[in-house]
């Protein structure tokens, strides 16, 4: 993995210092480039275009970021999770929208100011529960009490909320500031918190991090996460502990993932919700200021290919593009027609395995486990990759495919044929469950490490 890892948006421009407070965004994550410059290769998928980039694409992409207050909830995204609501803080450029809450008691204490609601401008469906700030030990969430926006003189806007209080925490006079910047064209936002000691006391080791609770998205974790226990919280459930560059979820129709500058970190899982911690044990001292960025970022669709995509993209790859024929008649599997068809794409996916030779060594964070396709109810299948040699097959009720080999090239679409077989009936053994017999429980998450069961 690289030592430091450059993520490739728009150019921010450091918030202005507010009291003794230093400012946000003043490091941490190097913001470098313009990310229109590389949208070529992006737009056969994101925009439905018949090309990789339609005339005047990149302009397009690359229009001002824009912040208002939102006058009703069918202003935000939609879907069974989206929870945004008038008066809160619709934040969009021409890639993704995100809802920031509004601060006003009516709004629960710790989800004011939180990231409510993240999906693309085009579809506006949401799959997220809440992103919020985490100072201490998963009991110190920010109850903010004020909140500002505005636009930079780059194009970027942004949402900042402050407060001078945790909710859930004896550090009564402890000001924290986190502040949501997003850039044009950008797919991820940055997000940035400070933290400014109060009292006359001595240095307090505090931890920094996030609670990500993943409303319809499901969990998961790179390939090769590294664990480092079980815990039991307090309510008695199993905690899941382990360390990666990233953490993710996917949805229906939208994918999320939460990094900081390529590094790994430690995250915990109980239940629904996860909790990362990207700095341990920092020094706070009253009067001193500790803060910390990371960016959450948001894919186009609800598959962990378009999940590595984008940090492979904002990592500085150029991706291609993978564009699946499926002969769903085939072999009868499928039964015959467009009803055959439909029915056979419910549930159906293509799974991917990257060669190890070609094209690994330019992902500076390792893929999602089990990496995978999502195939639509209508239209082609495909989606962009980082460039490398794959295997895909198709995988899904009753239903499979021979593997194909493809080689995915930066800024070009490869066409692949897949054809629909059965799947083979399963060997019932000696003492097996009879046929039509209920399936035995799924296993409990492992001891040693997280699920990855996207």
């Amino acid at each position: 993995m690289r030592a430091a890892v450059r993520f490739l948006l728009a150019s921010i421009v450091p918030a202005a210092t507010v009291g003794c407070m230093e400012p946000l965004q003043s490091g941490g994550v190097d913001i470098l480039g313009d990310p229109s410059e590389r949208l070529g290769s992006l737009c056969k998928f994101r925009r439905q275009t018949d090309g990789f980039c339609a005339s005047g694409e990149e302009e397009q992409a690359g229009a001002g970021a824009r912040v208002r207050r939102m006058t009703k909830a069918e202003e935000g995204l939609r879907g069974p999770y989206a929870s945004g609501q008038a008066g809160d803080y619709l934040l969009e450029n021409n890639e993704i929208a995100v809802v920031i809450s509004r601060v006003d008691r009516t709004v629960v204490s710790s989800l004011r100011g939180a990231l409510l609601d993240a999906g693309s401008a085009r579809d506006r469906v949401d799959a997220l529960g809440a992103m919020r700030a985490e100072i201490g030990d998963g009991t110190g969430t920010p109850a903010y009490d004020a909140i500002t926006s505005g636009v930079g003189a780059d194009g970027s806007a942004w949402v900042e909320a402050s407060g001078s209080r945790l909710h859930g925490s004896e550090a009564m006079g402890m000001r924290v500031r986190t502040r949501y910047t997003l850039a044009p064209g950008a797919r991820a936002v940055i997000v940035s918190t400070a933290v400014e000691g109060a009292g006359d006391g001595g240095p307090e080791a505090i931890d920094l991090g996030d609670q990500i609770c993943w409303g319809g998205a499901t969990p998961g974790a790179p390939a090769g996460a590294l664990p480092v226990g079980v815990a039991i919280d307090p309510q008695g459930k199993e905690a899941l502990r382990f360390n990666a560059p990233y953490v993710l979820g996917v949805g229906a129709a939208v994918g999320y993932a939460v990094t900081a500058d390529g590094s790994p970190f430690t995250s915990v899982h109980v239940g629904p919700c996860t909790t990362t911690q990207l700095a341990r044990g920092r020094a706070l001292t009253p009067g001193a200021t500790v803060s910390y960025e990371r960016l959450f970022v948001v894919a186009p669709r609800g598959d962990t290919a378009a999940v590595a995509t984008e940090l492979f993209f904002l990592a500085g790859g150029s991706p291609g593009g993978v564009e699946i024929d499926i002969a769903w008649g085939a072999s009868g599997a499928a039964g015959s027609g467009a009803a055959g068809a439909g029915a056979a794409r419910v549930g159906a996916r293509v799974l991917l395995e990257r060669g190890a030779s070609q094209g690994a060594e330019e992902t500076a964070f390792p893929d999602p486990s089990p990496l995978w396709l999502s195939v639509p109810r209508e239209g082609v299948a495909g989606g962009e990759l980082p460039p490398g040699q794959y295997t895909l097959r198709l995988d899904g009720p009753g239903i499979a495919s021979e593997p194909v080999v493809a080689s995915v090239e930066a800024g070009k679409v490869t066409k692949v044929s897949l054809a629909v077989i059965p799947k083979a009936a399963p060997v019932v053994e000696t003492g097996a469950s009879a046929p039509g017999a209920a399936p035995a429980a799924a296993p409990a998450p492992s001891a040693t490490g997280p699920r990855h069961d996207i």
